[in-house]
């Protein structure tokens, strides 16, 4: 939520494993969709509330709500978005990873 907040498009990729895919695609597309995100808005929130963890041998599925809140610009008004969201997660180079979301 850290680096979504900050539009640290590094930081928030350094979550992710090397393979991470999400519902349009891989990596690529997962950094194509933040940054972009990251340019047209000024300023953004993220909170997630986990809901349930499922461990499945060495990686976790969490499902989670999330609320999304972003300011494109000076006037225009920000806007809100809540949903549920659901992370796979796999430990990779000894630390737990999203491998897909």
């Amino acid at each position: 939520t850290e680096a979504y907040a900050a539009g640290d498009i590094n930081a928030l990729m350094r979550l992710f494993t090397r393979d991470a895919v999400n519902n349009r695609g891989g990596r690529a597309t997962i950094v194509y969709d933040y940054q972009s995100l990251f340019s047209q808005t000024r300023e953004r929130h993220l909170a997630l509330a986990p809901n349930a963890w499922i461990v499945r041998g060495d990686s976790a599925l969490v499902l989670a709500g999330y609320e999304a809140w972003v300011k494109e610009g000076r006037l225009r008004p920000a806007t809100t978005t809540r949903g549920d969201i659901r992370f796979t997660l796999r430990r990779e180079d000894g630390e737990l990873k999203i491998s897909q979301v």
